[in-house]
């Protein structure tokens, strides 16, 4: 529900029926209680302020302001508790006696603050003193409880003396209770199995740069070199050592620029930059990493071409095949470029020869734009090619982080 000005929210929080809300004057307060209880005329709110002693009870919690920018807790109690617990004599376990009061200190571990927890701890013991509990075994308890937390909150950090133990049938146990009251974390493993042992981080790795894709090569003159292949890469990094040692200069950039200049290429940290299996993604990402590594020729790299100046991707035409066209459909299927309507001429007069399933007709290039439309009243009967688009996608080195890109032959450029 809208309202303005809107009521001054800092945060909000639910617990089942129960809100807690923070905002900054009683005013907006109340504004906020309106807006809840419209929402629903069968779920109403009722509203509890903060006191003038800047406290608020919520669940079983008492908030405290400390008017110090910080928040402090302790245990609230309604005015009618009675301070009854189970009796010591009764018929009852006396493990689960004395749970039922480690339970409660650890309540007030978990809740109080450090002003208010020793007050809690004192007033834990006193009622269950009235109950006709020991208070000795009571004192004990929560003394116990409190090392215990002591020592969690302050275990000694993992170094050489925190290792983890072999497994001894005997020893193993009694250790790890010896360890973990001095603060040490044992760890105990068991004897290596089928399951340790044949785990894939104990499988035989492939050595580095044995996969194709994208490499990087370095020189001791700070310049670099962003080369892909579909070749393990260490394979192709041979072929640029043999072409450097045979003086090849023509066949590897990496040989041009080292008869240019007197520093030794860094062979030993050739990086595989990424595993790419396909080809297309070879040179997408070859053209990529030269514009961030700034290794072109503009930028004065060790490559020798530019390859985002201008990069053309032209995407297959492909069409539905029926019945006695299907052994003649791969001529249509095929990856050949349809950038002009000549070219679709060429393609469909290599397609079906017998029977005619449709004219071929000469298009000017005015009319490429809605080619499918147009073509189709000149059938015979209904082409069974399902023509698509063309998709053109360039880069250009001038707008490196511009993508443009078109569906038709001759139409715009759209970035």
């Amino acid at each position: 529900m809208a309202v303005n000005p809107p009521p001054d929210l800092k945060s909000y929080l639910r617990y089942v029926d129960n809100s807690h809300a923070r905002i900054s004057n009683a005013q907006d307060a109340e504004q906020f209680l309106i807006i809840l209880n419209k929402q629903h005329p069968a779920i109403q709110y009722t509203i509890e302020i903060e006191s003038e002693n800047r406290t608020l009870n919520f669940l079983d919690l008492t908030i405290v302001n400390n008017t110090k920018g910080k928040y402090e807790f302790k245990v609230y109690r309604m005015d009618a508790i009675t301070n009854i617990q189970i009796k010591p004599h009764s018929n009852n376990v006396p493990k689960i006696l004395n749970a039922i009061f480690k339970g409660y200190v650890h309540r007030a571990y978990s809740i109080c603050s450090d002003l208010y927890l020793e007050d809690e701890i004192n007033f834990l013991i006193h009622v269950f003193k009235e109950n006709g509990y020991n208070i000795c075994q009571l004192k004990r308890i929560a003394n116990l409880i409190g090392n215990k937390r002591f020592i969690k909150s302050n275990k000694i950090q993992s170094g050489p003396l925190n290792l983890p133990t072999v497994s001894l049938p005997s020893l193993s146990q009694k250790l790890k209770k010896i360890f973990r009251k001095v603060g040490y974390k044992v760890v105990v493993k068991s004897n290596p199995n089928l399951r340790t042992l044949l785990t894939s981080k104990n499988k035989t790795k492939l050595l580095q740069n044995s996969q194709p894709g994208t490499y990087l090569i370095e020189c001791e003159c700070s310049k670099k070199y962003v080369g892909e292949t579909k070749l393990q890469i260490r394979t192709r990094i041979q072929q640029h050592q043999k072409n450097l040692n045979e003086g090849k200069h023509y066949q590897s950039a990496i040989a041009t620029h080292n008869k240019f200049c007197s520093q030794e290429i860094k062979w030993e940290d050739v990086k595989t930059i990424k595993e790419e299996t396909k080809k297309f993604d070879h040179k997408v990402r070859e053209a990529l990493e030269i514009q961030m590594y700034q290794c072109s020729p503009l930028n004065g790299g060790i490559n020798l071409d530019n390859r985002f100046d201008f990069y053309k991707v032209t995407f297959p035409e492909r069409g539905h095949s029926v019945r006695e066209c299907d052994k003649d459909m791969g001529l249509i299927n095929c990856k050949t470029p349809t950038s002009h309507p000549s070219d679709w001429n060429k393609t469909f007069k290599n397609a079906l020869k017998k029977p005619t399933l449709f004219h071929i007709i000469e298009l000017p290039q005015g009319m490429g734009k809605s080619i499918t439309d147009f073509m189709r009243p000149f059938y015979k009967n209904k082409c069974p090619i399902l023509t698509c688009p063309l998709c053109e996608i360039c880069f250009r080195g001038d707008s490196s982080g511009i993508v443009f890109h078109r569906d038709l032959w001759n139409g715009l450029l759209n970035s």
